[in-house]
């Protein structure tokens, strides 16, 4: 665990889960089966009153569920990246890589949640520099923009799975002047 700022009593941290059939854990991993319950505890030593103290938390493991991204665009020419993936609901924030064919290695695109596990970034290309929101160069002459995220879960238990989805620009006009 990791304390979130100096002094805040507050910790946090992350297991990962494996199938429980799957024999290769490292030690930050749990085998464990959907439905299964995993129980968490912190053994204070001494608490605010001078007290030992124990506190116990528990959360059942469910399916996962694979994310789907999109890109579209809008009648005012703005694109919508739009990723849902529930198992991360209640996140607030979210990144996707988003590549072209000036920006091969690609760039971090932050997502922000609206509805939970539905995230959302709209961008516009600016004509004149053919950058996506100051970050992103695109080929004038027609690109393809491709967003990517990496999925934690998918539903077949399967971990950090790449799903794209990809947007063909057919030419960009620039304006002479």
């Amino acid at each position: 665990l990791t304390e979130t700022e100096n002094n805040s009593g507050i910790f946090t941290g992350q297991v990962k889960l494996k199938k429980a059939n799957n024999i290769n854990v490292s030690p930050r991993q749990l085998r464990a089966r959907v439905g299964e319950t995993i129980t968490a505890t912190y053994i204070d030593a001494i608490d605010a009153d001078g007290n030992a103290a124990v506190d116990t938390d528990t959360a059942t493991v469910v399916k996962g569920v694979t994310g789907t991204v999109a890109i579209t665009i809008d009648e005012e020419m703005n694109f919508i990246v739009t990723l849902e993936d529930a198992d991360v609901a209640n996140t607030g924030t979210i990144a996707e890589i988003i590549n072209s064919s000036v920006e091969t290695a690609g760039v971090e695109l932050i997502l922000e949640e609206g509805n939970p596990g539905c995230f959302t970034k709209t961008f516009t290309i600016d004509v004149e520099t053919l950058w996506v929101d100051k970050v992103l160069g695109v080929n004038p002459e027609g690109d393809t923009i491709t967003a990517t995220y990496i999925d934690a879960l998918n539903d077949d238990g399967v971990d950090e799975v790449p799903t794209t989805a990809s947007y063909v620009l057919q030419g960009i006009i620039v304006p002479l002047c």
